[in-house]
Order: structure tokens, then C-alpha cells, then sequence
């Protein structure tokens, strides 16, 4: 049977760290699907801070949304996905293999700004507005903007 693999790239919301059934994982900067495999490591460290307090409402009619605050966040994603290999004797091969694990794992670093809102006092969501820049790839940056809860 062929297992599933794990992917990862992109930005996703921390929505989907709640279920199971997840195989995809953000590595922001770097496109979706950038690395695969049946084993995964990621780690992201995240500095956030408030910028301001707004508490205003915004009347869209017929919507009433209240926008509360506004903050920022600086980050670094660090993170590989690769496949097993198999049974091996070999204790040289071993070692080469996990030498080559973490010689190809990719970093980002990043900003955002996050604006959460609430509908009606009882519907959170937020806004996020980020750019990342893949630190192993020249030309990868992302700019992107996600809709959704936070975690």
C-alpha cells in the first residue's frame, strides 16, 4: 500500500494543526509541496507583538464588524520532509543518510501583521498580511494574506 506523504511549503493556517487527517505543513517562503516524504521535522519560532489597541467598530451594512487590535510578528521556519530509506546494515550508509537529512533542511525568516476582528462579539477571525523569505533558495519570497482564526 502506498503511504502518504507529507508535504511541505506554503503558508497555512494554524487551523490545520488541529486535526489528524493533516498532511500538508507551512514552511512559509517557499512554494506548496516544496519538499515530500514519508518522515517530517518543522519547528517555527515566533516573536509577536502588540501594535495597537483600535476597539472601533466598522459598520458594512448589513455587517457589523468590530476590529479590535492590530500586531506583528517576526519568525523563522525550519523544516525538511524526506523519505526512509531501507533497511540498511550499512552503518556508514546510515550515517550518510542522516548527514544528508539535515544538510537539505530549509529556513525562512518573515514578518506579519495580524488585524483580529469579531462579528457580532461572538465570530473571532483574523486577517494576516506576511512576507517570507526562503533562506536557501535566491529567488524564493512569498507575500501573502490568510483569513481565518487564530490559534
Amino acid at each position: 500500500m502506498d503511504e502518504e506523504k507529507f508535504k511541505l511549503g506554503g503558508n497555512y493556517s494554524a487551523d490545520n494543526l488541529s486535526n489528524t487527517d493533516v498532511n500538508t505543513f507551512s514552511l512559509r517562503g517557499y512554494k506548496p509541496a516544496t519538499l515530500e516524504g514519508n518522515n517530517l521535522l518543522l519547528t517555527s519560532l515566533e516573536y509577536r507583538f502588540p501594535l495597537a489597541n483600535i476597539e472601533h467598530g466598522l459598520k458594512l451594512d448589513p455587517l457589523s464588524i468590530f476590529l479590535e487590535r492590530l500586531s506583528g510578528t517576526f519568525f523563522i521556519d525550519i523544516g525538511n520532509a524526506w523519505e526512509s530509506a531501507g533497511k540498511s546494515i550499512n552503518i556508514t550508509n546510515e550515517e550518510d543518510d542522516i548527514n544528508s537529512i539535515w544538510q537539505d533542511f530549509k529556513s525562512s525568516i518573515g514578518v506579519e501583521i495580524k488585524a483580529d476582528f469579531n462579528q457580532k462579539y461572538d465570530s473571532p477571525f483574523t486577517l494576516r498580511l506576511g512576507a517570507a523569505k526562503a533562506l536557501s533558495d535566491p529567488h524564493g519570497y512569498d507575500i501573502y494574506i490568510n483569513l481565518g482564526s487564530s490559534f
